[in-house]
C-alpha cells in the first residue's frame, strides 16, 4: 500500500473544540505554503483552507491527497464512509515519504492534541512519526504550544498492584490493565530476606531501583517514581493515570 498514515474521527465530537485544532492546522498548512513544499489536492495549485483543509504535496513530490473536513459530522457524507467498532469514522493519506509528509503528520498530531481519544491516529511509521509531526508543529505554532496543554478529554489508565511468581519467587508487580506500545511503564518489589528492593521502568528500558526496610515505603517510592516517568514523557499528553492499592493474586 505504501507508507500511509491513519486517522478516526468521532463524528459526535464537540465541533468548538474541533474547530479550535483545525485553525492550528491552517497555520501548519499556511506554513506549507509559503515554504513552496504544499499545493492543492492535485499538486498544483494552493492548499484548500476554507470549510476544512485539503492539500498535497507540489510536483512533482505530490503522492496522495491529505483532507479533513470542516466539522466532525461532515465525515459522515459521502458513499464510502468507513466505520470501527466505535463509530469513529476511518481514513488515510499515503505519503511515499515525499517532504509533504511533515505537514500530514503535523497536522494529525495537533488533531490528536486538542481532541484526544476521539481524533486517534496511527502510522506505518509508528509513534515516532507523529512525535516528530509533533515537534514540527510546536515549531510553527510558537512556544510548544501543543506539547505544554493539558487536554481535557484525557483517557485514565489503570494500574493495579498484584502478587506474581517470577523466576520461582514472589514478587509485588505494578502493571496496567491497558497496556499498549506507549504505556509500556512497569515497577515491581522483590521480597529480600532483609526487607525490599523496588525498581521502576519505562520504555526506553531505563530502570530506576531503591532497597526499603519495609513494604510502604517500597510502594511509595514506586508510585512516586511511575507517575513522574509517566508524566514527564510527552507521548502520555493524552492520558491520565491512576493506582490502584488492592492487592490481589495473579
Amino acid at each position: 500500500m505504501g507508507y500511509t498514515h491513519y486517522w478516526n474521527i468521532n463524528p459526535k465530537t464537540n465541533e468548538a473544540k474541533y474547530k479550535k485544532a483545525l485553525k492550528d492546522c491552517v497555520k501548519i498548512v499556511e506554513h506549507g505554503t509559503k515554504k513552496g513544499i504544499l499545493a492543492g489536492w492535485d499538486g498544483t495549485g494552493k492548499p484548500e483552507i476554507k470549510g476544512g483543509i485539503r492539500f498535497n504535496g507540489k510536483a512533482p513530490e505530490d503522492y496522495e491527497t491529505f483532507k479533513l473536513p470542516n466539522k466532525p459530522m461532515d465525515v459522515l457524507e459521502g458513499d464510502f464512509v468507513q466505520k470501527d467498532k466505535d463509530g469513529y469514522v476511518f481514513d488515510f493519506c499515503k505519503t511515499g515519504h515525499r517532504p509533504y509528509d511533515i505537514y500530514v503528520t503535523a497536522c494529525l498530531a495537533t488533531m490528536r492534541s486538542h481532541l484526544g481519544k476521539n481524533f486517534k491516529i496511527s502510522s506505518d511509521g509508528g509513534e515516532e512519526a507523529f512525535k516528530e509531526g509533533q515537534e514540527f508543529a510546536d515549531q510553527i505554532l510558537g512556544k510548544n504550544v501543543l506539547s505544554m496543554k493539558k487536554n481535557e478529554s484525557k483517557e485514565v489508565v489503570l494500574y493495579e498492584w498484584s502478587i506474581d511468581n517470577f523466576q520461582g519467587h514472589d514478587i509485588i508487580h505494578l502493571k496496567t490493565k491497558k497496556f499498549d506500545d506507549v504505556l509500556q511503564y512497569s515497577a515491581h518489589i522483590d521480597i529480600l530476606s532483609n526487607g525490599f528492593e523496588a525498581s521502576v521502568s519505562n520504555p526506553n528500558d531505563v530502570i530506576v531501583s531503591k532497597n526499603f526496610k519495609n513494604l510502604e515505603s517500597a510502594v511509595n517510592f514506586c508510585e512516586k517514581e511511575l507517575f513522574k516517568a509517566f508524566n514527564e514523557d510527552p507521548e502520555n499528553r493524552n492520558y491520565g493515570i491512576l493506582i490502584s492499592r488492592n492487592m490481589r493474586e495473579k
